[in-house]
C-alpha cells in the first residue's frame, strides 16, 4: 500500500499543479467559502479555527471531494492512500507540494492497520496499535 505524506517541517498541502491534476481525474476541487466547512464540519471546528486565526493562518483553502467526500487531505488519514493521490504525486514529483510541504509515497505491507504520526508538520506512518492517557 502506498501512502502520502509530508518528508519535512511545514505541514502537508498539495501545489496548485496537483490540485488541477486531481480536478482532471475526476476529483471534484472545491474553494471552502466558510470556516466550518474549510474544517469539515468537525464538531470541533470552531476550536481548530479559532486556533489557526491566532497562528494567522489563512482561515480558507481548497478541498477536494474524493469518491464523494469533501476532505482536507491535510487531516484526514484515510484518504491519502487514495489511488489517484498517489497517481498525481507520482506524475509530478516535487512539483505536487504545497509551499511548506515536502511529499513523499511511503509503502507499508498491505495488511497493516496504519496511522500518520506528525510533529511540526514532518509526519511518518506508524503502525496502529492500543494507547490509553
Amino acid at each position: 500500500m502506498k501512502i502520502v505524506i509530508n518528508g519535512g517541517y511545514g505541514g502537508f498541502g498539495l501545489s496548485d499543479k496537483a490540485i488541477l491534476k486531481l480536478y482532471e481525474r475526476k476529483c471534484p476541487v472545491v474553494e471552502a467559502t466558510d470556516p466550518k466547512e474549510y474544517y469539515g464540519g468537525a464538531e470541533d471546528w470552531e476550536e481548530d479555527f479559532k486556533r489557526d486565526q491566532d497562528n494567522e493562518k489563512s482561515i480558507f483553502g481548497i478541498i477536494v471531494a474524493f469518491d464523494g467526500k469533501i476532505v482536507r487531505l491535510d487531516r484526514e488519514e484515510a484518504h491519502r492512500g487514495h489511488p489517484d493521490l498517489i497517481a498525481v504525486v507520482e506524475e509530478l514529483g516535487k512539483e505536487a507540494s504545497g509551499k511548506y510541504a515536502k511529499l513523499k509515497i511511503v509503502e507499508i505491507p498491505d495488511d497493516v492497520e496504519w496511522e500518520i504520526d506528525e510533529y511540526d508538520g514532518w509526519e511518518s506512518v506508524h503502525e496502529k496499535h492500543r494507547k490509553w492517557e
